[in-house]
């Protein structure tokens, strides 16, 4: 949404909350955290499998870093999944 718009939609739904004494989250706010969550869920998924990565075959090359930084939740799971049954770490990612 160009940021103009934008700017007139929450001024429109903080003038309706007002008037209408809206005392409950809206819906734009409450898409917004469950984005929030779902980020940080995945980000602190992301640095668990690192971690978990660091400490079964030490440094972690900066290809592989990059693909679990970027990785969608299911991915992440399933390296990690894999990390305590193989041997190395181009395993993980096979």
């Amino acid at each position: 949404m160009p940021r103009a718009f934008e700017l007139k939609y929450h001024q429109e739904v903080e003038l309706f909350e007002k008037e209408n004494d809206v005392s409950y989250i809206t819906t734009a706010e409450r898409i917004g955290l469950e984005r929030g969550i779902l980020i940080g869920e995945l980000r602190g998924e992301g640095r668990l499998c690192l971690y978990l990565l660091e400490e079964r075959f030490g440094m972690v090359p900066e290809a592989y870093r990059n693909r679990v930084q970027t990785a969608d939740a299911e991915a992440i799971q399933r390296w990690s999944g894999k990390i305590y049954k193989v041997n190395s770490i181009e395993s993980v990612f096979n």
